[in-house]
This record gives structure tokens, sequence and C-alpha cells, in this order.
């Protein structure tokens, strides 16, 4: 008879026993737990990931429906109180441990055999979250409503954020560059969020690469116009920024103006 386990328990064979037992000690985890243990929630909150559940009453009641998974999981004490009560006084030390060490583990593993860029090529974008304005009155957004922000710089080659940072929504874009940190020989794709001068000198420095759009209102002057090696290339300049704040970024740039499938027009830096 074909066997095979299911998508929890494959979940729960990528991660390191010893390296869970190591941080559940290192921060007291499981002190006078009896039942329901750290190994436990940890299943629990993976299975309420991949169902779409993020209310500890549905998690748990979905559970008990499927008492077959629950015993192939290995849960045990699986009960909604069992659940609060573990979320309120875990440490989350345990979980952000772990997922570092999983980072670790599978950063160095290429999943898509399509990637062919020599360099490292990393993504910079943000998301915008709503919130309940009563609820969450610290999160500035809007009159109406509040919300968060989640700073994203991801690897493309590994599919993994190399770097995460939540704000309040109504913090723009360009203002938190100086926390990405930044690797040499890599190259940056960012939307025109985040064109500032002083960053893009600060990417250049580090020795790497970046590719931006520019704004509508970006100042620069001409130096070379370039030979067009596509058809859809409407332009390939060499410049030099103009106007405020181009003393922060002195050096030449490349600017290529090209058009998509859809005929739609793009100028990137």
């Amino acid at each position: 008879m074909f066997k095979t386990r299911n998508i929890i328990s494959q979940m729960q064979l990528e991660i390191s026993r010893y390296n869970l037992e190591k941080r559940v000690i290192e921060h007291g985890g499981d002190k006078s737990v009896k039942h329901f243990r750290t190994k436990d929630l940890i299943s629990t909150i993976m299975f309420g990931h991949l169902s779409g559940k993020n209310i500890s009453r549905s998690i748990v009641q979905s559970l008990q429906y499927q008492e077959k998974n629950i015993y192939h999981m290995g849960l045990k004490g699986i009960s909604r109180n069992n659940v609060s009560h573990a979320l309120k006084t875990r440490s989350y030390k345990i979980v952000e441990n772990l997922y570092y060490d999983l980072l670790n583990k599978f950063s160095h593993k290429n999943h898509d055999k399509r990637f062919r860029f020599k360099n490292p090529l990393k993504s910079i974008d943000s998301s915008t979250i709503g919130l309940c304005k009563n609820q969450f009155q610290w999160a500035g957004f809007r009159s109406t409503k509040s919300g968060i922000k989640i700073h994203t710089l991801l690897d493309n080659r590994s599919k993994i954020p190399d770097y995460l940072y939540i704000s309040e929504a109504k913090i723009h874009d360009v203002n938190l560059h100086d926390d990405f940190p930044l690797s040499e020989k890599s190259i940056y794709i960012m939307d025109k969020g985040y064109l500032k001068f002083s960053f893009l000198q600060k990417i250049h420095k580090n020795k790497a690469f970046f590719v931006i759009r520019a704004k509508e209102n970006t100042q620069f002057r001409v130096i070379h116009r370039n030979e067009k090696s596509q058809k859809n290339i409407r332009a390939d300049w060499t410049i030099k920024f103009t106007g405020s704040h181009a003393e922060d970024y002195p050096d030449q740039l490349r600017l290529v103006k090209f058009y998509d499938d859809e005929k739609k027009l793009y100028i990137h830096i």
C-alpha cells in the first residue's frame, strides 16, 4: 500500500529537532508544561497558516474535527485554552530563532533553475496593510483608518526575504533606505518610491548595482546617446542628475526608455 505524509508532517521534517529543543531550553519554553509543548504550538501555527485561519477558536475546531491528522502530526493536548495560554506565555524568540535556523538552511538552495543571473538579484518593495482605527490607534495612516507598512528586501534566487521591517503606514518608503543591508556585487531592483540620490550613492559605494524607475519630474542632463540594441528601446542615454540634491550622486548613470508588449512606456535608471 502506498503511504505518504500530510503537508504538516513534511514541514515538521524540515525543522531540526536538535535546534528546536535547543531554542526551547534557551528561552524556557516548556518549563512546567506537561501537555501542550512548544513543538505542538508550532505545528498548530503552521496548520493555521496553511488553512488560512487566524483565530485560535477556528484553528482548534478544525484540528479537533481531524483526529487522524492530529495523530499523525503528533499533537497532544489540543484545546482552545492551551493554545491561547501558550501564545501568551511562550517567548517569541523561540519562533524567531527557529526562523533564522530555517533561513540559513534554505538560503543556499536555488529552487528555480530558470534563474540565470550571475549576480545576486534583490528586490526592494513595500506592502501596506490597513487596520482598524479604534484598535490600532498607534499605527498612523489616514484620518479614517490605521495601517502598517512592511518593507521587504527579497532575494530573488531563494525567494526568501533578506530583511523585513514593519513601520507605520504613513512612513514613506524612501525614509527607511538606511536600514536596508547592502551586499557587494548585488543588483537591487526598486520602484520610484525609493528614488533618493543619497540612497543610490550608498548602493554605488557598496560596489553594488541598481535598477530603478525614474519619476516624471526627475531632472537630468544627457551626456551621450548610446546605440539602441532592440526595437522596443526608445532611448538609451548616459546621464547625470541635475537640480536639487544632484550633488548627492555626482557620477554618470544609464537611462533607458522602452516599450513593453502592451506599448506602455517605462523609464529606468
